[in-house]
């Protein structure tokens, strides 16, 4: 055995061949991976997109269980969405991701207070990722699959 396959980096590799972490060294994919994994937190607004999208949802969850108010609790995640979206208009932000959040946030709670039940907050997710799950299946039935083609999109972007 080599001492490059004592680290993981297989036959004939040394430990100059590896990278900090201890993966092989290819020349340049780490600067690939990199580049996907930016265009993939691009997809969702950045970590502060990402942010956006779970904070209202945790504020929600909080809140209720706290108060059990479904009122209190939906006005305070829609507010909490809100406060986020002046923070991306004072710093001159894009407002794309804001505005969804606020719209989606709106709704949600609009449905969860016309329902009665907290639980009714998350189903418009539901309902979105239910309409994807059979987009994405069907698109793979007729032979031509959004998930590949999505993929190949962010590829091609590096």
């Amino acid at each position: 055995m080599s001492s490059g396959s004592k680290h993981g980096g297989g036959p004939g590799r040394s430990a100059a061949d590896l990278s900090p972490g201890g993966e092989p060294s290819d020349g340049g994919s780490a600067v690939s991976r990199s580049g996907v994994d930016t265009s993939l937190i691009d997809a969702f607004g950045g970590i502060r997109g990402m942010v956006d999208m779970t904070v209202p949802g945790f504020v929600f969850v909080v809140i209720y269980t706290i108060t059990k108010d479904l009122r209190v609790s939906s006005f305070s995640a829609v507010g909490v969405t809100v406060l986020l979206a002046v923070v991306r208009l004072v710093r001159r932000e894009t407002l794309k991701h804001a505005f969804g959040g606020v719209l989606g946030v709106a709704i949600s709670a609009y449905i969860a207070m016309k329902s009665g039940k907290a639980q009714d907050f998350y189903l418009p997710s539901m309902i979105y990722g239910l309409v994807l799950g059979v987009a994405y299946a069907v698109s793979a039935i007729v032979r031509w699959p959004l998930i590949g083609s999505s993929w190949a999109r962010c590829w091609a972007r590096t």
